[in-house]
């Protein structure tokens, strides 16, 4: 069994009821699951993810609109992990967009669970977490995209895999 580890950028009130009631599956970038930064710049990735909801006045009615960060352990069984920056995965994923026609970003969330829909009829297993890379937050000077590159996220598809680990509030 593989252990991960994230951190999810959220705010105060939202950590206290994902501490009681789990994590919720929602839509993102790369498709349904629940978001976590990892590596070294994780921490500052899940506090501009926060920044740029809070600017967005996705936290308007939050009781507490205080940053949190949950840090995950992720537990995962290596048939049930997907790796989109494995080079032979991507080359599948790009031609799949080819052979779509995708110009529109809004359309890439549907196509990437197409894609693992399709991926675990093949493989004949559930994925459960997926690896991929994803442009950072807007407004986020803590990580240089032109240095580090897109950093790494770990979508969760499956919340039974995750433990919470601790709970920072800033």
């Amino acid at each position: 069994m593989k252990k991960l580890k994230g951190v999810h950028g959220t705010t105060e009130s939202r950590a206290k009821k994902i501490k009681q009631d789990g994590f919720k599956c929602s839509r993102g970038r790369a498709g349904k699951g629940v978001y976590f930064w990892t590596g070294y710049k994780a921490r500052d990735l899940g506090i501009c993810w926060y920044r740029q909801c809070l600017a967005k006045k996705k936290y308007d009615s939050d009781q507490s609109k205080r940053c949190a960060l949950i840090w995950g352990i992720l537990h995962i069984e290596p048939e049930n992990f997907l790796d989109l920056e494995n080079s032979e995965v991507r080359e599948r994923l790009h031609k799949l967009i080819d052979k779509k026609g995708v110009n529109d970003p809004r359309e890439l969330p549907s196509l990437y669970d197409w894609f693992i829909k399709i991926t675990e009829l093949q493989s004949k297993y559930k994925i459960k977490i997926l690896h991929v890379r994803l442009a950072p937050p807007g407004n986020c000077p803590e990580y240089n995209i032109r240095i580090f590159g897109a950093p790494d996220c770990l979508v969760v598809r499956d919340v039974s895999c995750i433990r919470i680990k601790e709970c920072e509030v800033i």
